[in-house]
């Protein structure tokens, strides 16, 4: 009968996931206390203000259906770096990856199709970043444009000393 053997179990560190958890959390706080604040006044008077010498409005629309469109293809890329290599391995998580606990590597089949789903997850997102691009050129063309030459008209002008 023949022995099935098992990949070695791989050491987990505990510290690093809790400074991972810490950053996120501490991330969590700035956006709370402090993006999102001036993001909500910024998007209320983006009409009157200008970006690099872009109307706000044209830049908040633009962040919104291609920057973030952009950052979800840069995590599914990521993604797609990691499942091949588990597929080169054709264990989860692959040798030489850190975890936060001791972890027994999965083998098989639904390893080998997880892997392949995270291959193909980038080709998904290419095609939401080309429906950001689309729509943004589509929004500024059909409403931005247009309303913005009303929206100038409505714009104080601030006091300056």
């Amino acid at each position: 009968m023949e022995q099935i053997t098992h990949p070695p179990t791989i050491k987990g560190n505990p510290r690093r996931c809790v400074f991972l958890i810490a950053l996120t959390a501490g991330l969590i706080l700035v956006s709370d206390r402090w993006l999102f604040p001036w993001l909500r006044d910024f998007s209320a008077r983006a009409h009157c203000e200008e970006i690099l010498g872009f109307n706000g409005s044209l830049v908040l629309l633009a962040g919104l259906f291609i920057g973030l469109t952009l950052g979800a293809l840069l995590i599914t890329v990521w993604a797609a770096l990691i499942s091949s290599r588990i597929l080169r391995s054709g264990q989860m998580p692959p040798p030489g990856t850190r975890v936060c606990r001791d972890t027994v590597p999965k083998t098989g089949r639904s390893v080998i199709w997880r892997a392949y789903f995270g291959l193909g997850l980038p080709l998904a997102v290419i095609a939401v970043v080309g429906w950001g691009i689309f729509t943004f050129a589509d929004l500024k063309t059909h409403l931005l444009d247009p309303g913005l030459e009303k929206a100038h008209t409505t714009c104080v002008m601030k006091d300056e000393l």
